[in-house]
């Protein structure tokens, strides 16, 4: 293994900024479209599960197209490329009039936003030691996941108030993206794409050991945090206490998880004990499942929840939503994490820790889907299937440890 001897603040100025900018798109266009379809053009959780679904494919595909992209291009060259498509993309979004042109248009986005991410997490962490990478990974989760909740949180307030501005500000933040990227690439173009390097003393065995175990149970378990992620968000939109609440405050409150996620990456950031806990991973995992139901049951108004006022049941899936973005963040910060180290921030790893995320997105809603259109209507057999998928990711991830 190999370190590098410095990295300008710049150039990571640079891929933080563009990183963070890119946050605030893509949960407009991709986290907060099952709201945006149902209140224009009145989707069904059904639809929405499917469009999750067809995200998360293409997702899957974008990431792991970016190492190749990468190698042809160079990772500057490639954010270049990737940002001037998605302008093009954002700027054909601002004329679709109908959802058979919106959606083609929001998969190629998602195809094109997957390449992006792969790409910075390389650019951040390439030829890092241990001790950096983990800092940088810090402050790489804390731009993504804190753009994100606050985009999410005030994401209802845009679309009752200005329902274009979900497509406007992408297509302003995408822009000023493209210019940073031209601008990082004059940057990198009078020096070496790969880094200074010094040798470094290669981990312990029992070190080793441990990030590998850590990589497999995150890696395991990444796919099922995002099936319940993705697949509660269109589900979420539908459910009856969200309807209760109106879109201002669901959006809000569908957010509380995001919030949740960012205080797990902050509290990972304040140490490195969990280097060498691996198995915490696997308790992520258990609690995401425990938060997951602890959402959907109250906000199907279901037994005891049909008869609390919503004031209460909204304090409940509250408090839910934050353990859900607690456990998340652990199993995101792993996968990342220990990917990036035992690779020294290759982008290929990179690609396969963000196509985990796409894969996730495909198995979820549309199992989920399934099952709601053969329930005749019902939200109970999406939410099974989600729960079961998660239960089987335990298991697994079990018997590894």
């Amino acid at each position: 293994m190999s370190i590098s001897v410095t990295k300008s603040r710049p150039t990571l100025a640079f891929a933080y900024s563009i990183e963070g900018l890119s946050s605030i798109s893509a949960n407009l266009l991709l986290n907060g479209v099952a709201f945006y379809m149902t209140q224009r053009f009145h989707w069904s959780a059904t639809q929405n599960l499917l469009m999750a679904m067809m995200q998360g494919l293409c997702y899957a595909i974008g990431a792991l197209l970016a190492g190749g992209v990468a190698r042809r291009l160079g990772k500057t060259g490639a954010l270049i490329g990737v940002h001037t498509g998605i302008v093009a993309i954002v700027a054909l979004l601002q004329f679709a009039q109908t959802a058979w042109v919106c959606v083609p248009l929001l998969l190629a986005f998602t195809i094109v936003s997957a390449l992006n991410w792969p790409l910075i997490e390389s650019t951040v962490t390439q030829g890092c030691s241990a001790h950096q990478m983990s800092r940088r990974i810090t402050i790489y989760n804390l731009t993504w996941s804190g753009t994100a909740v606050l985009t999410i949180a005030v994401y209802g307030t845009i679309l009752a108030n200005w329902q274009n501005g979900t497509l406007v500000i992408p297509l302003v933040l995408q822009s000023i993206c493209l210019i940073l990227a031209l601008l990082l690439h004059r940057r990198k173009s009078a020096m070496p794409d790969t880094p200074a390097v010094a040798p470094a003393v290669a981990p312990e065995p029992e070190l080793l050991h441990c990030r590998r175990l850590a990589l497999w149970l995150s890696r395991i378990c990444m796919p099922a945090s995002f099936i319940v992620a993705n697949s509660l968000m269109a589900l979420f939109a539908s459910l009856p206490a969200s309807v209760e609440m109106g879109v201002k405050l669901a959006t809000f409150v569908a957010s509380l998880w995001m919030a949740g996620r960012v205080l797990a990456f902050v509290v990972l950031g304040l140490g490195t004990w969990w280097h060498t806990r691996p198995r915490l991973l696997l308790g992520a995992g258990v609690m995401m499942l425990f938060s997951f139901l602890l959402i959907v049951v109250p906000a199907e108004r279901f037994g005891i929840f049909a008869n609390l006022p919503l004031a209460s049941v909204i304090g409940i899936i509250a408090i839910a939503e934050l353990l859900l973005g607690l456990a998340a963040g652990m199993i995101f910060s792993g996968s990342l994490y220990f990917g990036m180290v035992l690779s020294e921030g290759s982008t290929d790893h990179g690609g396969y820790h963000e196509a985990l995320i796409g894969l996730g997105g495909v198995a979820g809603p549309g199992l989920a889907a399934v099952a709601q259109t053969m329930g005749s209507g019902s939200d109970w057999p999406g939410i099974a299937t989600v729960a079961g998928l998660m239960l089987v990711t335990l298991l697994i991830a079990g018997g590894v440890t």
